[in-house]
Parts: C-alpha cells; structure tokens; sequence
C-alpha cells in the first residue's frame, strides 16, 4: 500500500489494469485500501471518484466527491472544491452542501486564511480556517466537518490529546494517544459504547488539544479507519437485529481520559 508518491503511483497503475479489463469492482476496492493509507492523496481520491461516478455507483460517487472537495480545500483548490460539491449535489439532490458552500465562500471572501490551510511539513493538516479559541488546536462545525476527517488529521498528525464535543443531546470527549483512539467518553457512557454515540454526529461544534502525558488504553485499535467502520457495522447490525447497546452505566465512566502517571 502506498507510503510514497512511487507507491501511489504503482496503485494507480494496478487500477488501470483492472479496469482495462473491466473489474471495477476490484480497482475500486484497491484505490479505497490505498486511500486508507493515504488519505490525502488528491490522485487516488479522484481516480476512485471517477470510476464511481462511470459505474453509476451514486452513494460511493458522492462519499469520495465530499471527501475530495475537503483535500482540494486544504490544498487551497476552491474552484475544484466547489465543483466537487456540485457534482455530489447533482448526484443527490436531497443532499445538503450549504454549509460547506458557505464555508468556500467565507474563505474566497478571506483570502488570508488559506495560510492556516497550509501548515508547515512536521504539523500537515493541524489546523482550520476555523478561528482557534483558547488553547484549541483546530476547532469547527460539525456541519462542515466530518467528524471522521477530525479524527483522521488527529492519527495523521500523531496527536496525543483530545476532542471536545457539543452537539444538541450529546457533550464528550474523545482521547487520542499518538493519534490513534485511546478512549470515548460521554456524561453516561465509555469506552466503545461511548464511541458509539459520536459515530453519526452530524452537526455541534468541536475543539481539539493536545496533551504533553498519554491517556488510559481504554479502546485498542492500530488503525482509526478500521474501528470506526467495526463500529458503523455494528450498529447497523443492532439495527437490523432491533437490539439495544448495551450502556456502561455512569459509575463505570468516571475516569474516561484518565492520564498515565
């Protein structure tokens, strides 16, 4: 998988070969594990675009564009940024892309910030054009940002701290030790079944901050990516199953984010 501009550029060949003889299916697979590695890579993100968009596969076709349109923000692409949401609203008409218009619109308007958007090598993607407040590192709206492309920069950047969030019902944090999940927390729940509740956030606000001491491992993961897609799928399952998750109560929450003395 690629680590490298060679590595990316080997996928990107593998893909055309697959395509040459007509497994989409697989060279869309293919590009989705190496964008996994590589989440900024504007080319592969692009090329599984296209391929989605060509066989007709709408829902992959609009999750890739909104996505791109993010990585064409930072690289200070707005023109291909706003073009990429139009595409995903073409594909989907009920879906909402105001606020991230908005956003674009704010930042054509403040041209200035788009340094914020370019952060020196050893901090990429560290930031916002969101105003910091307080010791915030990178702070948003939930609205126009996904909570996944949050927690993404955090592994990219190895950050060990936390995320603040507050959204209408639901107030938490979640922890992060060399940017990788060490534990969720909400006033009732930890742990996992905490996780779980941040999974489909779609609006609130967020703030991030570093911490200098570790947290408690209270959830083991090596890859971000794969223990949030456990948890969508387990959901999913407890949907369709009509089973209830299963809650830590309030007493057993108590030391989420409990630092490592």
């Amino acid at each position: 998988m690629p680590t490298n501009l060679a590595d990316v550029k080997e996928v990107l060949v593998d893909v055309e070969l697959l395509t040459k003889y007509r497994m989409f299916d697989r060279a869309l697979s293919l590009l989705e594990t190496a964008i996994g590695v590589s989440p900024k890579n504007i080319e592969l993100r692009e090329r599984a675009c296209s391929i989605a968009i060509e066989q007709g596969w709408r829902q992959k076709a609009i999750e890739h564009l909104l996505s791109l349109s993010s990585l064409y923000i930072e690289a200070g692409k707005l023109e291909q940024a706003n073009s990429a949401l139009l595409n995903a609203k073409r594909l989907n008409p009920q879906l909402s892309i105001t606020s991230r218009l908005n956003a674009l619109k704010d930042i054509e308007r403040h041209p200035r910030q788009m340094g914020a958007l370019q952060p020196a090598p050893q901090n990429l993607a560290a930031s916002s054009y969101y105003a910091a407040r307080g010791r915030a590192l990178l702070s948003g709206d939930l609205s126009c940002f996904s909570l996944f492309d949050i927690i993404q920069v955090i592994e990219n950047s190895r950050i060990t701290g936390f995320i603040s969030i507050q959204s209408p019902g639901l107030i938490g944090k979640l922890y992060f030790n060399d940017g990788l999940i060490a534990d969720a927390s909400t006033d009732m729940l930890r742990g996992i079944p905490a996780l779980k509740k941040f999974a489909e956030l779609t609006c609130g606000y967020f703030e991030v901050e570093k911490s200098a001491v570790e947290y408690k491992q209270n959830i083991q993961t090596t890859s971000n990516t794969s223990l949030i897609l456990d948890i969508l799928r387990e959901l999913d399952e407890e949907r369709s199953m009509g089973e209830n998750v299963i809650e830590i109560p309030l007493d057993d929450a108590g030391d989420a984010g409990t630092h490592i003395h």
